[in-house]
């Protein structure tokens, strides 16, 4: 990536130069109204606006050099910005070109991503769950009417488990016991 050192140092310098024309220019204002005012007499507007001008003309061409500076750094920050946007956008083709070398391990797009059954006719069981054989299902076969039906187990496959049940009031007990110690 290229850096921009070399334009940022010069842009820094001319600010420093175009703040010290507005300065000088401010001074300058100033001076020429003190000097027409050290003549002896009392200047009117038109004398002090005239005495003014050299110095106000300097400070106006400081400000009008000052703005170029900031367009010269705006321009630098939009080269690097558009620098780093194409390292990004180099960065994703690289992305891009991996995933499709792997062929059709990973789905690409939507179009490519699997599709949901279709629903089943009548007749055909519709069965939720996750294994085979132990999931509930529904049997349209008796006029498009859906019966459930439960799988069937025995005795010793199935294996019932009942987790104690706690009264509220021992709960808060010890909810409050934890709190105490802490």
């Amino acid at each position: 990536m290229r850096s921009y050192d070399a334009a940022r140092n010069l842009f820094g310098f001319l600010g420093f130069c175009s703040w010290g024309v507005i300065a000088l220019g401010v001074i300058a204002a100033f001076g020429g109204v003190a000097a027409i005012s050290g003549i002896g007499r009392d200047p009117g507007g038109m004398q002090v606006l005239m005495a003014s001008i050299p110095g106000l003309g300097l400070a106006v061409f400081g400000l009008v050099g000052l703005a170029m500076v900031q367009i010269g750094r705006a321009g630098v920050d939009s080269a690097e910005y558009a620098q780093q946007s194409l390292d990004v956008s180099r960065q994703q083709l690289e992305i891009s070109k991996q995933q499709l070398a792997q062929g059709n391990s990973v789905a690409q797009s939507y179009a490519a991503a699997p599709k949901p059954a279709d629903k089943p006719t009548a007749g055909e069981p519709i069965s939720y769950g996750t294994q085979a054989g132990s999931a509930a299902s529904l049997d349209t076969s008796t006029n498009g009417d859906a019966t459930p039906s439960l799988p069937e187990t025995n005795g010793t496959d199935a294996q019932i488990e009942q987790q104690e049940a706690v009264p509220l009031a021992q709960l808060e007990q010890s909810a409050g016991e934890k709190v105490k110690k802490s």
